[in-house]
Order: C-alpha cells, then sequence, then structure tokens
C-alpha cells in the first residue's frame, strides 16, 4: 500500500516570473477581506486575487507561475485564502526575501512552496525563465542580458548586423542574449517536502490515514 513516508521527495519547478518590488503585501491585498465569508468555488477564486493591487493578475496567470515578491509576503491575517487563491491560480512557487511566518506555514500545507531568497529577489525581473529542484536547494534562472558595444559612428546606411562589426566605434549599440545563473536556496525538512510533494497537508494526512 502506498503511504505517505513514500511520499518521494522530489519537487521539480519549470516557469516564468512575474515580479511584484512591493514589500508588507499583506492577505488582504492578495485575498481582500471582503470575500473572508464568501462561498467562492477555488476555480474561481483567481477572478478576485490582488483584484485591488493588480487588476489584469487573472491574465497574467496564464502566463507565469512563479510569484517573486517583496520582503514579508504575506503580512497580516492568519487567513488561509490567500495560499489557497495563489494556489488555485495556478503559481507553482513564491519567492522572497522574507514571508509572514503564518502565511509561510500556510503556503506549504497547500503544496504551495514558499522560498526565501534576497538574491534572486535582487536579480530577477518578470518574464524570466526559472527552473528549480527543491530536492537539491537550487534554482536556475535564464535571463535576458543587454550587450552594450562601443565604436566608430555608424553610418547612416549601417545594418544592425553591421553594428555587431569591431570596425566601427565611437557609438553605443545594444544587442541581448540569454544568460543562466544558478542560485542556492534553503532546503526544506524532509516533513516539510512530504507535503509540498504531496501537493499539500490534506493530501498528506490522507495518505497516513491509509497506512
Amino acid at each position: 500500500m502506498f503511504s505517505a513516508n513514500a511520499v518521494e521527495l522530489t519537487k521539480m519547478i519549470i516557469g516564468i516570473i512575474l515580479k511584484y518590488n512591493d514589500e508588507n503585501i499583506n492577505t488582504d491585498v492578495i485575498w481582500p477581506g471582503k470575500y473572508t465569508y464568501s462561498d467562492i468555488p477555488v476555480e474561481e477564486m483567481i477572478n478576485h486575487v490582488f483584484e485591488n493591487y493588480d487588476a489584469d493578475f487573472k491574465n497574467k496567470a496564464k502566463l507565469y507561475n512563479v510569484l517573486v515578491v517583496g520582503k514579508n509576503f504575506g503580512c497580516g491575517s492568519s487567513r488561509e485564502q490567500p495560499a489557497i487563491a495563489l494556489k488555485n491560480a495556478g503559481i507553482k512557487a513564491i519567492i522572497a526575501p522574507s514571508f509572514s511566518r503564518i502565511f509561510y506555514r500556510n503556503a506549504i500545507n497547500q503544496g504551495l512552496p514558499a522560498i526565501i531568497s534576497q538574491e534572486i529577489f535582487d536579480d530577477s525581473k518578470t518574464n524570466d525563465e526559472i527552473s528549480i529542484s527543491l530536492e537539491e536547494g537550487i534554482a536556475l534562472i535564464n535571463y535576458e542580458k543587454t550587450i552594450t558595444r562601443t565604436g566608430r559612428n555608424l553610418p547612416q546606411s549601417a545594418t544592425i548586423l553591421d553594428t555587431n562589426k569591431p570596425t566601427y566605434g565611437g557609438a553605443q549599440t545594444d544587442s541581448f542574449t540569454r544568460v543562466n545563473k544558478l542560485y542556492h536556496i534553503p532546503k526544506f525538512p524532509d516533513f516539510l517536502m512530504r507535503i509540498l510533494c504531496a501537493e499539500g497537508l490534506v493530501n498528506y494526512a490522507k495518505l497516513e490515514e491509509s497506512e
């Protein structure tokens, strides 16, 4: 019989970053308090996530699935709805320099990794591609880097191909390339990894009951 202790402690997350730079984004911003006692089906919760902060979030969530946010994310009330709403909006992980303690655990209980990393917050931007291995405690970001070249003033007849040639000088030209950067992130203890890999505490508890 499959058991909770047999949950494979591997979890890979591959996605695209949506970044909010603001600090202290509280639970009422994530999930407006006016809906606290509303019976809203989980599949419809996405319509109200960040509705007073980023009215276009429900459309962005169709493309972006890793949220990078400022420090002390999830401060405020102890309600579970903000974590539930983000999970059901398709968010696969949240990365921040720090989290509210209660939100941090609420997120994990929903099977939503809350990853602490000041470095990723500092370096990342919306549209960056990211791969995360919770088991290994690493994240790889593929981001666009601007390369500025300086050379002679270009003739008016110059083409974009000419800007990459070393024969021109004086003028600055920009080109773009994509580079990878590796980050080390905190590893979760085994008991939290089991919850995350079971997609939440409820699922994990059901597995334990079935033993």
